[in-house]
């Protein structure tokens, strides 16, 4: 009867630690897997955060290019009192030779 207590009892410890080690990598599975959705979750995130940006970046271009514009330059050069050059305005600078060596 000793061989029984033995045989069921050994089946029994060898149970426990296969459950146990099931168990083990079971969490080590669930806990892989929440992370990669966490990690998934911030990666639609941080999409969504640089479509924003990239839509802003084109906003501010466009709104450059129109402060750049040589239409809007020129209504705010009048209304600082700027005006075009007359003939008289232009100098003329003649292109000086250098004597030496060329750097």
């Amino acid at each position: 009867m000793m061989r029984k207590k033995n045989k069921k009892s050994s089946f029994s410890a060898l149970t426990v630690v296969g459950f146990s080690i099931f168990l083990v990598f079971l969490l080590a599975y669930v806990g892989v897997k929440i992370e990669q959705v966490k990690t998934g979750y911030e990666i639609s995130e941080n999409k969504k955060i640089e479509e924003g940006l990239m839509k802003d970046k084109q906003t501010y271009i466009a709104e450059l290019m129109k402060l750049k514009s040589p239409d809007r330059l020129e209504v705010s050069a009048k209304r600082l009192g700027f005006k075009l050059p007359t003939h008289e305005d232009v100098v003329y600078v003649e292109r000086a030779t250098l004597v030496g060596k060329r750097r």
